[in-house]
């Protein structure tokens, strides 16, 4: 394994999907203040459960990740990670909840139900994007099921934003009626945000021809200035 190759694209990763490096070592199975930090300086060697952690929480090909190949997603193991990826269910206060598809809101469009379809109008890009939405939802809801009372915003939410329209003319909302000083905006909210997201990969991104689209987290273009 190419330690710089792996140190510079674990940072890449981090920061194309704009995490910080405890959420990342949460989420990949290296958690502890500085793990991953000491993982991008090169000061300590990935194990196999932080290197098996990337590769499945990001549909990432580990031969990427370690720098024997230039393209981070195939084809066959972008196939395997959404085997099992719907329905998406989290358990708040013992209670089974549906999160994705979310009612009629989020349905899985047919050409995404349709693995057939789904090559053909998805990049893979676009796919690992989809894959990692949808597991960092799961994450942020079960780290905080409170967060779940926001769902009653999901209407207004999804369909009624598209990607294109200004910030300057998304409303705010109330968190609740009886405190109309606490208000947030759907780009404030990760919950809100990443629902939106997954809209607009399912009805909008894939408008696009495949070598066109544009992914939402894009690990091939370095963030560092």
């Amino acid at each position: 394994m190419d330690s710089a190759f792996f140190s510079k694209r674990l940072k890449l990763i981090r920061l194309a999907h704009n995490l910080n490096g405890n959420t990342l070592g949460a989420l990949v199975g290296a958690p502890g203040n500085g793990s991953i930090g000491k993982l991008e300086r090169g000061k300590s060697q990935p194990s196999f459960t932080p290197l098996t952690g990337i590769a499945e929480f990001f549909a990432i090909d580990l031969e990427w990740l370690v720098g024997r190949v230039n393209k981070p997603y195939r084809e066959e193991i972008i196939s395997y990670e959404e085997k099992n990826l719907f329905p998406m269910n989290v358990n708040i206060e013992g209670k089974l909840i549906e999160i994705l598809p979310y009612q009629n809101l989020l349905p899985l469009p047919e050409d995404y139900v349709d693995l057939t379809l789904r090559k053909k109008t998805y990049s893979l890009a676009l796919r690992a994007d989809i894959i990692f939405l949808s597991r960092y939802l799961k994450y942020i809801i079960e780290d905080d099921p409170s967060i779940w009372e926001l769902s009653e915003y999901l209407p207004r939410i999804l369909k009624a934003h598209s990607e294109n329209k200004p910030k300057e003319e998304r409303s705010p909302l109330m968190r609740s009626p009886l405190s109309a000083d606490t208000l947030i905006s759907w780009d404030e909210s990760l919950f809100l945000k990443y629902y939106s997201l997954l809209y607009s990969i399912f009805y909008v991104k894939k408008l696009a021809p495949i070598d066109q689209q544009i992914p939402v987290f894009n690990i091939m273009v370095s963030k560092e200035q």
